[in-house]
């Protein structure tokens, strides 16, 4: 798989921390397999560290499609590479909460997903596969008919995280409906409602395409950033394949990069957010990422396929929306173009 980010590799290796979805499991060798039930060969892991991942979202509606030991066993082939994870545990011993020091600054980290049940009674599921007894309290999951028991549970994890001193509090949350253009009214308000308890940023995935970056304000005064959905990373999901409604979003993807900073009294502020656009090349077999970097001119981006790239950036720059320029403004950040011919 190094290949397929030899390209992104330099941007995401220049941050200090830097989070992915895996959206498979890692099943072990005999047991590969592709769309409905995902199961990947280990060295998808290393490949993402040596591109500079740090930490794996593992919490999402593909986390059982190898069965409880497959949930498991990603976590072990996870940690045996270093890299930490957010959603999934191997032990109700262990925290969904992730407590990380960065540059003396303390960030609070939670990843909660989606899951398949009809009613917060039933038994839970993932991807419409039930889970064993065990293993429905080793993946972080909510039920969008029982919204109150996950603002409940976020409120706890803040609690966790104030209790540690964490300055910078983040969500990453798998929601929303697979292809739609704009989140819709679950993951909006779900939005609100965790912006009302005071997190500070929230970054969503699941719907395959990306989806607009904006500002709340929660009932406290608070502003907490959202990116709804972050699109597709590394994905097969090509326009020749899709539906005619998907438009061929399914190709765009972004990176997000948070960047605060600590004064000497203490506190902790914001000071930039940079989004790059990205999309997933097809050539000769090879799937890459090529980020879309606006700083440089598009001619020297990596990808022979100059005008697919180009199409691609000013399709998520458009989906961005209006807010994401404005941000940057605020912060005194030279604003990025809104499109590029």
């Amino acid at each position: 798989f190094s290949s397929c980010f030899s390209a992104v590799s330099s941007y995401w290796t220049n941050v200090d921390y830097m989070i992915a979805n895996l959206e498979v499991t890692l099943g072990g060798e005999g047991t590969y397999s592709g769309y409905p039930t995902f199961s990947s060969p280990d060295s998808i892991v290393t490949a993402l560290k040596d591109a500079g991942v740090d930490c794996l979202l593992t919490a999402n509606n593909h986390s059982y499609d190898s069965g409880e030991s497959g949930m498991i066993r990603t976590l072990q082939v996870v940690e045996e590479n270093g890299l930490d994870h957010l959603g999934t545990r191997q032990s109700t011993d262990e925290s969904y909460v992730l407590i990380k020091e960065i540059n003396d600054i303390t960030f609070g980290m939670v990843c909660y997903t989606y899951d398949t049940r009809n009613s917060a009674t039933d038994q839970k599921s993932l991807n419409g596969i039930t889970m064993t007894d065990t293993a429905e309290d080793l993946v972080n999951s909510f039920c969008y008919s029982d919204l109150e028991s996950l603002y409940a549970s976020v409120s706890d994890d803040l609690a966790q995280m104030e209790s540690a001193g964490c300055d910078v509090t983040m969500v990453f949350l798998h929601w929303g409906n697979e292809y739609q253009e704009s989140p819709n009214e679950y993951q909006t308000t779900i939005a609100q409602e965790l912006s009302n308890l005071g997190v500070d940023v929230i970054v969503g995935g699941h719907p395959h395409v990306v989806q607009e970056f904006t500002t709340l304000t929660g009932t406290n005064g608070n502003e907490t950033l959202v990116l709804y959905s972050t699109g597709n990373a590394l994905s097969n999901q090509r326009r020749n394949l899709m539906t005619a409604e998907n438009r061929g979003y399914t190709e765009d993807g972004l990176t997000i990069q948070f960047t605060y900073m600590k004064f000497n009294n203490g506190k902790v502020k914001l000071k930039e957010v940079y989004i790059l656009p990205t999309w997933v090349e097809l050539t000769g077999g090879q799937y890459t990422i090529v980020p879309l970097d606006p700083s440089v001119d598009s001619s020297s981006w990596s990808t022979t396929q100059v005008s697919e790239a180009i199409a691609s950036y000013n399709r998520t720059m458009g989906r961005l929306g209006e807010v994401y320029p404005s941000v940057r403004l605020e912060l005194e950040n030279a604003a990025v173009p809104e499109s590029i011919s």
